[in-house]
């Protein structure tokens, strides 16, 4: 077990993350010559025979109906699904290993460049599929998206596409089906969605003005003007008691905005979402 690091070790934290990040987050086109080397690399370190035939693939769409027509589906000790750059985070960490603490790692039996045939993998590959007869070799995705948290997001399609036409849609780190995106969904919908986590995104997509609109809601407090809103209660199913502020932007459209329990009237509400006290909150003065 290592037990000590040194500062100049720690200091060579961000030199991975960022290296890792964007193998992780790669759209690039695979250099075939490259991605063939690191397959043979892999099966090299394994000491196994590699097959004859390699195939490129599109993305998972692509790989698993040519594995379905062309493979034996037998494996063989290095066999199995190896997620190429998706699984980034993964080699960062084994990569740091092997790079600071390679040599005490020998020393205690642990073949640690054993790795290195994967790590290619990681670099310049999508998934790669290993068989007996057959390693099928997958693209990295075409598109990745996110939010301004660097959650996993699209509001108007796939969040993660490939060429082969596989998607991945989400909402703000959530996975969700695609009809969410592509066609939309009712507020009843939402609410009788029965994965929560899924319901709330659901409710998101919806919006929350729209859900409210449908629910019993209790005014705990309303202010003259409707850009610092009205602040009610609500019982979520499966959820509980939320707290929601109403409010008309100055284009007229309205929002409902999720705020702490502890806030007690609409104004205290919207100085929490701009995170200020409400003494400090000084909202426009309309005339």
């Amino acid at each position: 077990m290592i037990k000590d690091i040194t500062d100049e070790q720690v200091a060579k934290f961000p030199e991975y993350v960022e290296k890792y990040i964007r193998i992780g987050l790669s759209t690039d086109r695979m250099d075939k010559n490259a991605a063939v080397a690191a397959v043979k690399l892999a099966y090299e370190k394994a000491e196994v025979e590699m097959p004859e035939n390699l195939i490129f693939c599109k993305g998972p769409l692509d790989a698993n109906e040519k594995i379905q027509k062309e493979s034996n589906g037998e494996y063989n000790s290095l066999s199995g699904i190896y997620y190429g750059s998706l699984n980034a985070a993964q080699i960062s960490y084994i990569n740091y290993c092997k790079n600071e603490f390679g040599d005490q790692l020998r020393e205690r039996g642990v073949d640690i460049d054993r790795i290195d045939g994967i790590s290619d993998i990681t670099n310049h590959c999508g998934i790669v599929n290993m068989f007996d007869t057959h390693v099928f070799i997958s693209e990295r995705p075409t598109q990745i998206r996110f939010d301004d948290r660097n959650l996993l997001h699209c509001e108007d399609g796939p969040a993660i596409e490939y060429e082969d036409g596989f998607t991945v849609y989400a909402w703000h780190g959530q996975r969700v089906p695609k009809q969410w995106i592509e066609e939309g969904l009712s507020a009843k919908e939402a609410l009788t969605c029965e994965n929560i986590e899924q319901r709330r995104a659901a409710c998101e997509i919806v919006g929350w003005d729209k859900i409210l609109d449908d629910l019993n809601v209790e005014v705990i407090h309303e202010d003259g003007d409707p850009e610092i809103g009205t602040l009610v209660a609500v019982d979520i199913p499966d959820i509980g008691r939320e707290h929601y502020l109403r409010v008309r932007c100055g284009t007229g459209r309205g929002f409902a905005i999720p705020v702490p329990p502890e806030c007690k009237t609409a104004l205290e509400a919207n100085a929490w979402t701009y995170g200020l006290e409400p003494y400090e909150y000084q909202p426009e003065v309309r005339t």
